[in-house]
C-alpha cells in the first residue's frame, strides 16, 4: 500500500500538482520509498498504535478520543490547504472524512478485500468488533464522491455502492527478459504474520522437500510471527531448505533468481508480489484466498489456483512446476505476458479519468 500510494503520489507531483501525504502514526520514521522531493508530508500525531495493547474496552473508548482529535486536526489542515481531491486509504479517518467541510472531492480507496477484517484471527467481542467495523465501512463508503476497490473478485463485496471503480494496482516496469527458470528455488515474499499464512507454507515443503530435497524455499519478510515460524522449520527438520530472509528493496533480483513463486495467504486484497513475480516471468502457485488471485490467475495459463486452505493440494501444485520444466517455462512465459495489464502506464490513466470525471461533474 505505501509503495502504491507514494508512486500515485510521485506522479502527479511530477505533473506539476501540489500534492500533500498526511499520516497519524509516522513517529519521525522515513519512508521506505522514495517520495518526490516537491512532496509535502505532515504528521498529525494521532499515534493509534500507542492504544493497540490496550484492553478491548479502553482501547475502544481510547480510539474514540483519539478519532475526535484526529478529525479535528484534519479539518484543520483542509482548511488551510483547501485541497481539490482528498483519498483516504481507508484508515481510521473512513469514519469521518467524508463529512469533513470542504469543496473537495473525496475518495477511499481500499487496499485490502471488503470483508478483510472478517478473515482475521480473532474470537469474542473482538470478533464481533469486527463485523460491525465491515458494516459501517461499507455504510461509509457510500458517502464518499468516488470508491475504489482493487479487483473484480471484491467489487461483488460491495453491493450497492453505485459509486464504485475498479483499479487494480500496479508495476512501473517488468524485467527486461523472463527468468530462466533453472535455479532449484522456490520463493515468497510478505510480511510473517497470520494473513500471508506461512505457517501452511512449512506444512506443505514438508511434503515437496521429501520429493526434492535439493529445491529450497526463500521466505523474505519480517514480522511478529518470525519466531514462531522458525521453530516450526526447525522442529520439522526443513531447516537446510527452508530460509527466512530479511525484507529486501531490491526483490526483483530475488524474483530473476527463482524458478516458481507461492502465495499461501488466508487472505489479500491484491497481491502485489504476485504481480511482480509475473513481470518477472514466474509461474504461480497461489490458493484461492479472497481476494486478488482469482483476477490474476483466472485462466490457468500463469499459474495454478489451489482451493483455500488445501495443504496437501498447495504441496501437489509446486511439485507439478518442479517435475515438468516445459510446464513451468509456458507458464512463466503467459505469466510475463500477462503482467503488461498492470504497467504502470496502463493503471494510472484509469486514475487521471476519475480525478478529471470528479473535477468536471
Amino acid at each position: 500500500m505505501e509503495r502504491i500510494v507514494i508512486a500515485k503520489a510521485n506522479h502527479f507531483a511530477q505533473l506539476g500538482n501540489e500534492v500533500w501525504i498526511v499520516t497519524t502514526d509516522q513517529n519521525g520514521r522515513n519512508p521506505f520509498f522514495y517520495v518526490d522531493k516537491t512532496i509535502n508530508t505532515s504528521d498529525l500525531s494521532i499515534n493509534y498504535d500507542d492504544i493497540e495493547h490496550l484492553p478491548f474496552f479502553q482501547k475502544l473508548i481510547s480510539r474514540q478520543v483519539k478519532i475526535s482529535h484526529h478529525k479535528k486536526e484534519l479539518q484543520a489542515f483542509v482548511n488551510k490547504l483547501n485541497p481539490d481531491i482528498i483519498i483516504s486509504t481507508f484508515g481510521n479517518e473512513i469514519s469521518f472524512l467524508h463529512k469533513l467541510k470542504t469543496q473537495a472531492k473525496k475518495i477511499a480507496e481500499i487496499h485490502f478485500s471488503g470483508n478483510y477484517r472478517l478473515r482475521l484471527n480473532q474470537k469474542g467481542l473482538r470478533r464481533i468488533a469486527n463485523r460491525w467495523l465491515t458494516y459501517k465501512f461499507k455504510q461509509n463508503v457510500k458517502h464518499y464522491d468516488a470508491f475504489v476497490c482493487l479487483t473484480e473478485e471484491d467489487k461483488h463485496n460491495w453491493k450497492g455502492i453505485k459509486n464504485l471503480s475498479v483499479i487494480p494496482n500496479f508495476i512501473d516496469s517488468k524485467s527486461e527478459h523472463p527468468a530462466i527458470l533453472k535455479n532449484k528455488s522456490v520463493i515468497s515474499v510478505g510480511r510473517l504474520n497470520y494473513q500471508k499464512g506461512y505457517d501452511r507454507l512449512v506444512k506443505a515443503w514438508k511434503y515437496v522437500s521429501e520429493q526434492y530435497p535439493d529445491w529450497t524455499l526463500q521466505i523474505y519478510g519480517s514480522g511478529e510471527l518470525k519466531q514462531e515460524l522458525e521453530n516450526q522449520i526447525q522442529m520439522s527438520g526443513l531447516s537446510s531448505v527452508i530460509s527466512i530472509n530479511s525484507p529486501t528493496n531490491d526483490i526483483y533480483a530475488r524474483l530473476m533468481a527463482s524458478s516458481v513463486y507461492v502465495l499461501s495467504s488466508r487472505y489479500e486484497g491484491l497481491p502485489m508480489v504476485l504481480i511482480e513475480a509475473m513481470a518477472c516471468g514466474l509461474p504461480i502457485v497461489s490458493y484461492d484466498c479472497e481476494c486478488g488471485p482469482k483476477d490474476l490467475l483466472s485462466n490457468n495459463d500463469a499459474g495454478i489456483l489451489v482451493p483455500e486452505g488445501d495443504i496437501n493440494g498447495l504441496a501437489k501444485a509446486i511439485i507439478s512446476l518442479i517435475s515438468d520444466d516445459n510446464r513451468r517455462l509456458s507458464m512463466g512465459a503467459s505469466s510475463y505476458k500477462e503482467a503488461d495489464n498492470y504497467l504502470f502506464t496502463n493503471i494510472i490513466d484509469r486514475w487521471i479519468s476519475l480525478f478529471d470525471s470528479l473535477i468536471n461533474s
